[in-house]
């Protein structure tokens, strides 16, 4: 289910960055099972920023903002991947 995907995507991440691609993976499927899913999107956008590709977390986060416009995590993450882009 998407929660447990979002759980073992959360742990690979917290081991090393090492493992942010297959974090990358498993949130993927997790917004596939629940493309709802705000904080597969946020922790997805955390692994794309571990990657230094602020692009794609900022679009990630877009996509929850999209989603839940007045969700507050989500626009902060969303700005400062926007500053990073420059």
């Amino acid at each position: 289910n998407a929660r447990e995907l979002v759980e073992q995507a959360t742990r690979e991440l917290n081991q090393e960055s090492e493992h942010a691609e297959r974090a990358i993976f498993l949130l993927k499927e997790a917004i596939v099972l629940d493309p709802l899913a705000i904080e597969a999107y946020l922790i997805l956008g955390e692994a794309f920023a571990l990657r230094k590709d602020y692009t794609r977390a900022y679009q990630t986060v877009m996509e929850a903002v999209r989603l839940e416009p007045h969700h507050e995590l989500a626009k902060q993450h969303a700005t400062m991947y926007q500053t990073k882009m420059k």
